[in-house]
Order: C-alpha cells, then structure tokens, then sequence
C-alpha cells in the first residue's frame, strides 16, 4: 500500500471525480466524502484571507477563536487505486486564558454544516487501510506538535472498532487520549433560550388561576431570559443567575403530578445529554409506514394531508438535473424566513457557500429539493442529499404565515413517502433536535469523537468546545473483548 497527502486544493480538486465514484462503488452515504463539499468549506471559510474561522462563518466552533490554516487530506492507494482517504484539516484554536494556540488535526470543524464525519474506507482493506492512516497521523502529530480530534463519528460506523484498538496502542505507549460521546451542551446559554422560554410558556399555560403568583413568577423569568443578548451571558454569573431562577420555580412545583410533564420539558433543556439522530428504516409501502405510526400520529398526518390538500395544497418535487439557482435561492430563504438568527447553518456569511454546494451536489445527482405550495406559492421548503439508497434530511424552512396548514411537517411527510416509492432503505432526519422527527421512528444513532496527543495531558475540552456540544472524555478507548 502507498500512503501520502495532499495539501493544496488543486491537487485535491483533481482527485475529486475518482474519490466521489470510490465513495458510490463502496456505499458511502456522507455526503462530505463527495470532494466538493469539504473543499467548498474550506474555500468559503478558510482563514486564507487572513481572518479568523468565526468572522468567515459568522459562527466559531473550537476554542474563544480559531483559524482555519491547512488542507491535509491523506490518501491511501493499493496497486494504483484508492481504498481510504481522511480528509482533515490543520486549525489553530486559542483557548480561553491561553496565549498559545493549540494545533488541532481534525476533519471539518463545522457540526453546523455537516452532520458525520469518517475516514472513507473499502471494507476489503479496512483493518490495513485505517492502522498506515493512523501511522502516518502519528508522524503528523509528532512532526507538528498537534492534536487529533477525530470528532463526528456515526456510533454505526464500521470503523469505529478499529479506531478503538489503534488509539488503544497508542495508549500503551505512553500516548494521552480515549472516547466520547457527542452531547448537547444544556443550561441557561444563548442557543437553549428559545427552548427554555417556550417549555415555562407551556407551564404557565397549563397553571390555573390558583396559581396567579407561580405564573406571574414565570412570566418574569421569561421576560428575564429574553432580554438577555450573547455577551451578557458569556459571564458565568449571569448564567447561575438566571439557572436559579428556573430552578426556584421548579422547586415549586416539584409535588405537582398535575404539571410533572412540563417540568420534564424544562429539566430536559436543562440537562446535558447525547446528542440523537433519529433514522428510519424504509418500509416497503406507504401502508406499512402508517401502520408504524402511534395511533394519534397516524390520525394528525392523515387529517392534515386531507386539510391541506382540500385547500388546493400541493408538493414540488425537484430532481437534481432540473434544480435551479432560484430554486435554491427560495429553499434557503424559506429557512431563513422560519428560523432567522437562530439558525446555526444560514446566516449571510454562509448563503453563498449553500448555493454553490447544493448546486455542485444537485449536479453530481446527490441533491434533491422539495417544496410545499398553496394558491401557487411556495410555503415549505425541505433539502435531501440522496445518496446509495439513503435519504438524508439536510435543511428545511417554511413561511409563517400558514401555521394551521402544517405544511413543514406535511414536507417531511411526503418526502418519506417519496423516499419508499423510490427504493431508499433508510431516511435519515440528520440532528435530532426538532421533536417531529420522533414522530416517524424511535431509532437515533449518536456520534463518537476521539482524540490523542503525545503530550503529557490533554486540553481542556470545555475550553476547546464552548459552543453548542459538549465533548468530555468518558473513559480512554478500550479494545472489544
């Protein structure tokens, strides 16, 4: 086997139309192991121009501030043709109170963008394959004093085991590092705000006029969280306070069963768990679809499907070749139009970056696009990389002026549905954090990340990951017995 790496984008960009079919003959479903869509992160959010990782993308998410500095895609060959490529990164991430940087090997430091992450392989050649990858990272590190952050990884993913045993050496020869499991990070910070407002709404609903003084407690605390902005609460204190308030509340009602599924909902933000990506194995029709179905669930979609369609609704189904720009254009302004700055994917540095790419990827026939429409309008709108018989949910977006239509649950109904017509085994719903997407499966799979350093103690990865998600080592790797 031959090993080596490249480090400029022309050379990759070369490689890319042999790499994408490698990943189709091998049933790769990510879509970041098609070349145009790392190498089209990079080029959009690279620090090239000198700035860093968060005035690039809008959104940082290593460290109090990172830079974005190499291309370092390391390719593996057997007799001429590919059987692994690991498409990492080279970053400089400052931690907070650190004046050093630390240099982080890692694949695309982006978890708002791309969902998985993985080292391509052909299974013939996995054990070989992904033991010279982890050799030649060894010499990386060591050459170029780094850090490997292997982060993102499908539980599912056949390769896990063997990063396993690797690391595992590598710890028995005085290496630091081990696993973790990829969780949201919960609490009183910027990204839950809406979360925690919307389930003390709910409370205070559910309350009578008994408890006049518990809702009118509630509605200041609501008040309290809304005023807050980003940089308030980067303060530590700011964060306990308003936490305290909550808590107080629910030491309240902590006796009340009347009300216990509405402190659940607020305890659930509260708390920090693994992140789910909810799947669902495709049945063969669409019967055995709605026969999965809870009873309720069956009847929501069913009376809603008729509602919408008896007001002169329909569904736009788009194929990759006839795609176009403003079709592109109108999906990500739907998903503006829905979600506005709390969107940690479309924001103004990043419009351009998803018209490119979901013009590259529909070109390559990987993207797909559907819309819902009422009088002609188009309301909903709903994106899917579809790739080796795999369906994977990428954004959405709807107007908010239809609300009683239901037409974005309806999208991803019809997309399903859409999916099983068309022969796909699985519909993958991608982050997990909107509760509809439970609607249609129980199954979730959650991601791995790994990390190893020569030095003697790792970073702090609260520091390294501020943001979003929290990575902690749970124990170091250990082989299966």
């Amino acid at each position: 086997m031959n090993i080596y790496v490249l480090d400029e984008f022309k050379n990759i960009e070369r490689l890319m139309n042999e790499n994408n079919k490698f990943a189709d003959r091998i049933n790769s479903s990510l879509p970041v192991h098609r070349l145009q869509f790392p190498l089209l992160w990079w080029k959009y959010f690279s620090s090239e121009n000198g700035k860093d990782f968060g005035s690039n993308r809008e959104r940082n998410f290593f460290g109090a501030k990172s830079w974005l500095k190499k291309l370092c895609f390391i390719v593996v060959e057997d007799n001429g043709e590919t059987c692994g490529l690991a498409p990492f990164f080279i970053s400089e991430v400052l931690l907070r109170g650190k004046k050093k940087p630390v240099k982080l090997l890692s694949f695309c430091a982006d978890s708002g963008l791309i969902f998985y992450h993985d080292i391509l392989v052909d299974e013939r050649h996995r054990k070989e394959t992904i033991s010279l990858i982890f050799q030649y990272v060894k010499t990386l590190i060591k050459s170029e004093n780094l850090l490997f952050f292997l982060g993102h990884v499908p539980d599912t993913s056949p390769n896990i085991q063997h990063y396993r045993d690797e690391i595992n050496l590598m710890l028995d020869n005085g290496w630091r590092g081990g696993e973790a499991t990829n969780c949201w990070r919960g609490g009183v910070y910027p990204w839950n705000i809406p979360r925690l407002c919307s389930a003390l709404q709910s409370l205070s609903n559910k309350l009578s006029r008994n408890d006049s003084y518990l809702k009118s407690r509630i509605e200041e605390v609501i008040e309290d969280l809304k005023s807050q902005n980003s940089a308030l609460m980067l303060f530590a204190e700011t964060r306990k306070h308003l936490e305290s308030e909550i808590q107080d509340i629910i030491s309240v009602c902590n006796d009340r069963i009347d009300i216990a599924p509405y402190i659940n909902n607020i305890l659930d933000v509260l708390d920090t768990k693994p992140i789910k990506y909810p799947y669902l194995d495709l049945p063969k029709d669409a019967d055995l679809l709605y026969s999965s179905l809870s009873s309720s669930k069956r009847y929501f979609y069913r009376r809603y499907m008729k509602k919408f369609i008896n007001a002169g609704g329909v569904f736009e189904n788009i194929a990759s070749s006839d795609i176009s720009s403003s079709d592109i254009k109108e999906y990500l302004s739907l998903h503006v139009m829905r979600w506005q700055h709390e969107s940690a994917a479309v924001n103004k540095q990043t419009m351009t970056f998803h018209e490119n790419l979901s013009l590259s990827m529909a070109r390559d026939g990987y993207f797909r696009l559907f819309f819902a429409k009422h009088n002609d309008k188009r309301i909903a709108a709903l994106s899917s990389f579809d790739i080796c018989k795999t369906r994977e949910f990428y954004y959405s977006g709807r107007t908010l002026d239809y609300p009683n239509l239901r037409a974005g649950k309806l999208l991803v109904l019809y997309a399903i549905l859409d999916a099983i017509e068309r022969g796909f085994k699985v519909f993958d719903f991608g982050y997990g954090g909107d509760e509809y997407k439970f609607d249609f499966t129980r199954k979730y799979k959650t991601l791995k990340s790994f990390f190893l350093s020569q030095d003697n103690s790792l970073p702090d990865l609260d520091k390294l990951f501020p943001m979003y998600e929290r990575i902690v080592l749970e124990k170091q790797a250990t082989s299966h017995e």
